[in-house]
């Protein structure tokens, strides 16, 4: 029995699992808020998880606090799972999978902080004439991006180009979120690259264009092409990455610029709608399950 451990109801979840049961796989939904989460799970054979970092944001932040837990257990059980637990860590936190991906020859942008939302804000207030204060974020200069150290889907993600703005976009964050104050690499092509990694290769890349708030992604308005001649540098980039992070399979966003590329978002998950067969001309989910059935199987599961 494989546990498909859930944390709400998706389409891409529901159509993974059908995938896996046509790879011979019994499949258990476990949803991880559930009370009986944790017996489920360790009663199956192997695993495939499919909790979100930007659960938090949707109101499912049991589910991510109960896979925290679950984790040292199944390593210590030896239960095979896909993306492995320690992809989890990274899933998690932007900074750690930055610094992470960094050492392992990724260019990623330079980080000024990571703190508590009210925290940034009380710093942002204080700031003299609107300038940098380097006892908090040293180097910081504007533009800058603010993001949650642990979520996803652009949630609480803001472009600031001011002391003024970044308060009030850290006043405008719950006020005990870890943020991430970072380097804005201007997408001056135009698009985001994005690159969904199946068992270390490239299996599909898109541009996906940038929207009016300077930021990208399904609810930025983003409009999504196949994108066939990405430069070889970025995709051997992005498996190191994912050899660093553990990522069997999920998602890097790039941006990339006349001067090179940076690496911007590291997902151990990719979720895709009903639509997206036909968008993408491939069935992703479906290349995920068959990724997941020969890794799983090779571990004698």
């Amino acid at each position: 029995m494989l546990g498909l451990l859930i944390e709400s109801d998706e389409w891409s979840d529901r159509h993974l699992a059908e995938e896996l049961e046509r790879q011979g796989f019994g499949v258990d939904a476990i949803d991880m808020a559930a009370t009986d989460a944790e017996s489920r799970a360790l009663a199956c054979d192997c695993l495939a998880n499919r909790v979100f970092a930007s659960a938090y944001e949707r109101g499912h932040e049991a589910s991510v606090e109960a896979l925290r837990a679950l984790l040292p257990e199944v390593e210590a059980r030896g239960i095979p799972m896909v993306n492995p637990p320690a992809a989890f860590a990274f899933e998690t936190s932007k900074d750690l999978a930055g610094r992470v991906a960094a050492a392992a020859g990724v260019p990623v942008p330079a980080t000024y902080a990571l703190a508590p939302a009210a925290e940034i804000a009380a710093h942002a207030a204080a700031e003299p004439d609107g300038r940098a204060c380097d006892a908090w974020a040293p180097g910081l200069r504007y533009p800058a991006i603010l993001k949650p150290d642990c979520g996803g889907r652009g949630a609480d993600t803001y472009v600031v180009h001011d002391a003024g703005e970044l308060r009030r976009a850290a006043e405008a964050t719950p006020s005990a979120l870890l943020m991430l104050l970072q380097e804005y690499v201007a997408p001056e092509l135009g698009f985001l690259t994005r690159i969904e990694l199946v068992d270390g290769r490239a299996a599909l890349v898109l541009k996906r264009s940038i929207g009016a708030d300077g930021l990208s992604g399904y609810h930025h308005g983003s409009t999504y092409e196949r994108y066939p001649d990405v430069p070889a540098a970025v995709t051997e980039a992005a498996r190191r990455a994912a050899e660093a992070l553990s990522f069997v399979v999920g998602s890097f966003d790039v941006i990339e610029t006349r001067r090179g590329f940076w690496f911007i978002d590291f997902n151990s998950q990719s979720n895709v709608s009903e639509d997206c067969d036909e968008l993408y001309g491939m069935d992703l989910m479906a290349e995920h399950a068959a990724c997941m059935a020969r890794r799983l199987r090779g571990h004698g599961a």
